[in-house]
Order: structure tokens, then C-alpha cells, then sequence
């Protein structure tokens, strides 16, 4: 289950990424890189995480015109990225576009690229975000599952979605995608992510990696909080 088990890193400083790697480095191998520690200081902790032996996903979630998307894959793929997201919305277009810029990359260095996955409808909407915030009319479950389908239509495998939908898409799609698994809590305690559940319900529900920040960067013990999470995920506690 280790293998499975992914660390947000979002933390404000290079020193508290570090310090968090160091920490959890017997647990963890796979942490995230999202948003605001790429800013901050992206680069210093993939160098980091490389000198370490690390795997890290790239979560930049990206949404533009394809050209655009092919580059930035292209690029994550040779900056090393093991995972990387882009948003289903944007269209078959797009998604064509990125995997295009994962097979340039691999035809051009005989490796294989980022896996590549696509998010659907954020963990932090419920139904009344998606209906009056983005004005999409369907239950939220078969707005998951429309985006996903299109998505996998023109070649996708791999997405990320809440442990609630992982089975459905699993079941209705096939078991040869992937899926990563946001907001888990310990305790089902919910804050900003609407659509939240222990690292057991996630696996049980056909969770093929979990990603787990605050339960574990933000605890008094995070390497304590990381091997609770992996029992949890095994059903051992």
C-alpha cells in the first residue's frame, strides 16, 4: 500500500517540503506538487525529490488551447513529472493534444512519459456548486462520468476523482484506467473538500492511489499519520 499512498506537499516553504520528505522518506515515495509550491519553489523540490529517489505528480491541472496543453506536456514529461492532470472540460480537442505531447516525448526519448489525468468536477463542488456555479444542469455523478467518457473516447487513462466515483468510473469505464483518489480525511471530517472519505473507503471503492495532504503535513507526528493512513488503507486498524 505504500506505493499507492501520495503526499501533497502543500507547504509555504522549500524548507518545510524538504523537512516533510525527510520525515516520511521510509512511507512515502510519490508526493505531490500542486499550484502553490510549484510557484513558490517548484523546481528546487522536483531537484530535491529527484536526489532522493522520488516520484512526484505534478498537479497543474492544465486547461488552455491545445497547442498550448501539447508544450506544457511535453515539458512536464521531460522535466520527469511521473503524474501530471489536465482538466476533461476542456474538450476532446485538448485531451488529444496532451496525449499527442506525451507520445512526442516518448517517441523522441524512448521512455515512457507522465501518466497523464484527467479531472472531472473538483472534490471541493458538491451539487449546488456545480448547478449554480458552473451552471451544469446534471446530477453531479453523470457530469463525472459524461466528462470521463469523452475523455476516454480519444484515448485517456488515467483521472482523478473523488472516492465516490472511483468505483463508478472503474465500473462503467473498465478496469484498465487509472485512478487517483483527493480528498481523504482520517476521520470524515470534510473542511473545503465536499465529497471526502477515509483512505479504507477509497481503496474499497477501487482507489488505485490516494493523495493525502493536510491529515498528514499538518499533524504533530506526519510520519505517525502517514503509517495510521497506510493501515487504514489495508483495513488494519
Amino acid at each position: 500500500m505504500k506505493d499507492r499512498l501520495i503526499v501533497a506537499l502543500d507547504v509555504d516553504t522549500f524548507e518545510d517540503a524538504c523537512m516533510i520528505v525527510d520525515e516520511l522518506s521510509d512511507e512515502v515515495s510519490i508526493y505531490k506538487i500542486g499550484l502553490a509550491p510549484f510557484i513558490g519553489y517548484g523546481f528546487k523540490i522536483i531537484d530535491y525529490l529527484k536526489s532522493k529517489d522520488k516520484k512526484f505528480f505534478l498537479d497543474l491541472k492544465f486547461f488552455d488551447i491545445p497547442n498550448t496543453v501539447e508544450l506544457a506536456v511535453y515539458q512536464a514529461c521531460a522535466m520527469g513529472a511521473s503524474m501530471l492532470t489536465l482538466h476533461t472540460i476542456g474538450a476532446k480537442s485538448m485531451i488529444e493534444a496532451a496525449i499527442s505531447g506525451k507520445k512526442r516525448y516518448e517517441d523522441k526519448f524512448g521512455k515512457s512519459g507522465a501518466m497523464l489525468l484527467g479531472v472531472t468536477i473538483l472534490t471541493s463542488m458538491d451539487q449546488e456548486s456545480l448547478t449554480n456555479g458552473m451552471f451544469i444542469e446534471k446530477p453531479i455523478e453523470e457530469a463525472i462520468f459524461g466528462l470521463a467518457k469523452n475523455a476516454y473516447e480519444v484515448g485517456l487513462r488515467g483521472f482523478v476523482a473523488s472516492p465516490f466515483e472511483a468505483k463508478l468510473l472503474k465500473d462503467k469505464l473498465g478496469d484498465d484506467i487509472v485512478v487517483v483518489t483527493p480528498g481523504i480525511r482520517m476521520d470524515n471530517s470534510k473542511d473545503d473538500q465536499k465529497r471526502a472519505s477515509t483512505p479504507r473507503f477509497a481503496i474499497e471503492n477501487k482507489a488505485d492511489y490516494i493523495v493525502v495532504g493536510r491529515p498528514i503535513i499538518k499533524a504533530k507526528n506526519p510520519k505517525q499519520a502517514a503509517i495510521a493512513c497506510i493501515k487504514n488503507m489495508k483495513g488494519e486498524d
